[in-house]
C-alpha cells in the first residue's frame, strides 16, 4: 500500500468512525493495517484523531510527526452510505442458579445488610425466579435482624 491509499482509505475510515457505523476498536485496528513502510525502511502510521502522518523513530521508539516522502493529499470520497454491521454476540441475562440462590439466602441470614442490598439489586430482575430470591433474602435480612434485637434484649433482662 501507498502514501495516497493509505490517505484515501483513512478518510472513509474516520467517516464511517465518526458515523457510529464502524467501533473504535474496529478503527484501530484497521489503522494498523494502513502502515506504510517506505523505501528507507522507515514505518509511516495515520494519527487516530488528526489524520497526519507520523514515523517510527527505531532509536527513541517514539512516534514523531512528520511528511511522508511521496504523500499526496488524501482525496474525498463521495459520502459513504452507512454499513449495518453485525453487532458482538451480547449473551442474554440468565437467572441466578440454584447453587447461588442457596449461597445468598445463607448470606443473608448471616449479613442482614446482604439480604437488604440484594433485594433493592434484584428486585426488578427480568426472571421471576430471581425477583423471588430477592424477596426471601430481604425477609431472612429482616428476620435475622429482628432475632438478633430479641436475642439482644433477652440477654440484658437475664443479667
Amino acid at each position: 500500500m501507498d502514501f495516497a491509499e493509505a490517505d484515501r482509505q483513512y478518510v472513509e475510515l474516520k467517516q464511517l468512525c465518526d458515523a457510529g457505523t464502524l467501533s473504535a476498536e474496529a478503527f484501530d485496528q484497521a489503522l494498523k493495517e494502513l502502515m506504510v513502510q517506505d523505501a528507507q525502511g522507515m514505518w509511516w502510521a495515520k494519527s487516530r484523531n488528526t489524520g497526519e502522518w507520523n514515523y517510527h523513530d527505531a532509536a527513541t521508539g517514539a512516534w514523531i510527526a512528520g511528511q511522508p516522502p511521496v504523500s499526496q493529499p488524501p482525496v474525498a470520497p463521495p459520502p459513504v452510505q452507512p454499513v449495518l454491521q453485525p453487532q458482538p454476540h451480547v449473551s442474554q441475562p440468565q437467572p441466578v442458579s440454584f447453587g447461588l440462590r442457596v449461597l445468598v439466602y445463607i448470606g443473608s441470614f448471616l449479613i442482614p445488610m446482604l439480604g437488604i442490598i440484594l433485594y433493592f439489586t434484584h428486585k426488578n430482575k427480568p426472571f421471576e425466579s430471581d425477583r423471588k430470591m430477592a424477596n426471601i433474602a430481604l425477609i431472612l435480612g429482616i428476620a435475622s435482624l429482628a432475632l438478633t434485637c430479641l436475642f439482644y434484649a433477652i440477654g440484658s433482662m437475664a443479667q
